[in-house]
């Protein structure tokens, strides 16, 4: 139930009640109408100057008419519902303690609408209890349908659902059309469609609280079939048949939501979803916006869930007063980002979430409103273990960073104990070799005397170095034609020259040089650019100067110890 429907079913018993004092007070005819109007919004007159002759007027029942009056202007204009209630208390009392100057249709008028208004006003602000209490203590003064109407009203916000659609299918049997109510009361057709469109709205949301705690998909059946008999009577009442559909669909669409039809839910949502009747009303829009939002994040879409919610945001900012669904719409935000497994948002939205709820804390009205869309004792403790889950980690990782500390500063301090050691037992190592390298250089000599000039010319062999490594920077290592003999020629010797080169200075045969650089760079070169992976192995031993993906093959197994095309794959 929402706020316009409250207003709604107010205005149509507050009318017809307070009919009754025109037939017997012909003379404030006319002021009655007006001040009526305002409330209803058909006219912008100076309420406060026709009340004003009401309460100068010399019959008392209009005195407590325009007590009752200013209560409307409290509640109807001002949305004060606090104050309004004192005064329709005073009106109360005023007409009680003033009954035996009244007459009795007049008396009887004022405490109807009195009591129908306070009603309203202890459900909307979840005071239940208090709701039953002043329908019970004027029960032989309301009207019989009435009377039936807030008592089954009642056992619904009470939570008795099963007892709440007993007496609401009784109230609908009562208000058939052309038939008269245990008062005698004739029933407009029109308002009887209202009433009955209304009563089958509140079973079938009857059935759905019932399927939430049973699970029992039957009850969903029998919310459904409620859904369309209240969209039936609606369209008899209510000649906008436009919205009187995006309700229905949206309640189709609730239906399919709780069996899982998630895709099918947003199917009924989407018919309706940009028909131009459907921004006419906030409330209705932001209703289609949190059931798309919903469906798609059952479906796992979390973009698609944040699109919508975007457009909740958007209609919030517009209309503020609509505190249900932007506070369903933060619980829905908390699930999409946890989708996404983006943290940051998922905590950011928690923490808004829970400070929304402590704000509900003070306000019973808003508190009522926003159960009806959510599990606020679910969703307050999935918020606070996301924080608590944050915190948690947060905690870890300061424990960790210590930790790392502490061993960092450890290995530091034996690092350099080691180190003092090492550098003992190299520089003794670096004697020895030295020694044993100058030996074996003089028997070398001794014993070839025409490759001394080879292995004893360092400065030569730097120079080559110097020179091999600009080649190198060039990639030259790649060409296929990249052998000694192009290589002596590149770098201004022989081969006998170069071959001693790799030998004895790079310790190292050409082709093993070759290979190494060769393989290396491929290496580096699929671990930086994946699209290489892609390549065939013939295209990839040709890229680095293989002729043959066979011999290509062969040297990478001997290299990698792994087979390329294997290789590739992982």
């Amino acid at each position: 139930m929402n706020t316009s429907k409250y207003i709604l079913i107010l205005y149509f018993l507050g009318g017809m009640t307070t009919s009754a004092q025109n037939k017997h007070h012909l003379k404030y005819e006319n002021i009655l109408n007006q001040i009526r109007n305002i409330l209803d919004g058909k006219s912008n007159k100076n309420i406060d100057s026709l009340n004003y002759i009401l309460k100068k007027a010399p019959k008392v029942c209009m005195n407590a008419q325009a007590v009752y009056f200013e209560g409307s202007i409290l509640y109807v204009q001002k949305n004060d519902i606090y104050e309004s209630e004192k005064k329709y208390l005073e009106c109360i009392e005023m007409t009680e303690k003033n009954k035996s100057e009244m007459d009795l249709p007049c008396y009887e008028s004022l405490i109807q609408v009195s009591v129908t208004k306070l009603f309203y006003i202890y459900r909307r602000r979840g005071e239940y209890n208090k709701a039953l209490e002043i329908v019970l203590q004027y029960e032989k003064i309301l009207k019989y349908s009435e009377f039936k109407s807030f008592l089954a009203t009642t056992q619904y916000d009470l939570g008795n659902y099963e007892k709440a659609i007993k007496e609401f299918n009784t109230y609908i049997k009562i208000n058939t059309p052309n038939t008269a109510d245990k008062d005698g009361f004739q029933k407009n057709k029109l308002v009887n469609f209202y009433r009955t469109s209304n009563a089958h709205s509140f079973i079938a949301d009857a059935f759905i609280k019932l399927y939430k705690s049973s699970q029992n998909t039957i009850m969903l059946d029998s919310a459904n079939l409620h859904y369309k008999k209240s969209y039936q009577d609606g369209n008899k009442f209510n000649k906008n048949f436009s919205y009187n559909s995006i309700l229905y669909y949206s309640r189709l669409a609730k239906i399919e939501y709780y069996k899982k039809n998630y895709s099918k839910a947003i199917s009924y949502y989407n018919v309706y979803f940009n028909h131009p009747e459907i921004n006419k009303n906030v409330f209705t829009y932001q209703s289609y916006c949190i059931g798309l939002a919903e469906n798609y994040l059952k479906l796992n879409k979390p973009n698609l869930t944040l699109k919508y919610l975007a457009q909740l945001d958007s209609a919030y900012v517009a209309n503020p007063g609509s505190e249900e669904f932007y506070i369903a719409g933060l619980n829905v935000y908390m699930d999409a980002y946890l989708q996404k497994k983006d943290d940051k948002n998922a905590l950011h939205y928690a923490r808004m979430y829970l400070e929304e709820i402590k704000k509900l804390e003070s306000n019973k009205e808003k508190t009522h409103k926003v159960m009806d869309f959510l599990n606020i004792k679910e969703s307050n403790e999935k918020a606070k273990k996301i924080i608590e889950l944050k915190n948690n980690w947060v905690i870890f990782l300061v424990f960790v960073c210590i930790f790392t500390v502490i061993v960092v500063m450890v290995r530091i301090y034996k690092f350099d104990a080691k180190q003092k050691q090492y550098r003992h037992i190299i520089q003794s190592l670096k004697e020895e070799v030295q020694l044993k390298d100058d030996q074996l250089l003089v028997e070398i000599i001794e014993e070839n005397p025409e490759k001394s000039k080879y292995l004893t010319d360092i400065g030569e062999f730097e120079k080559i170095q110097k020179k091999l490594l600009k080649l190198e920077s060039k990639k030259e290592f790649l060409s296929s034609e990249f052998k000694l003999s192009y290589l002596a020629k590149k770098l201004g010797t022989n081969t006998s020259y170069l071959s001693s080169f790799f030998n004895h200075y790079l310790e190292k045969g050409f082709n093993q040089y070759l290979q190494e650089k060769r393989i290396e760079y491929l290496l580096e070169l699929l671990e930086k650019e994946s699209i290489y992976h892609k390549y065939t192995v013939q295209a990839i031993s040709e890229h680095i100067g293989y002729k043959s993906p066979s011999a290509f093959r062969k040297v990478f197994k001997s290299y990698t110890g792994k087979n390329i095309s294997s290789y590739l794959k992982n």
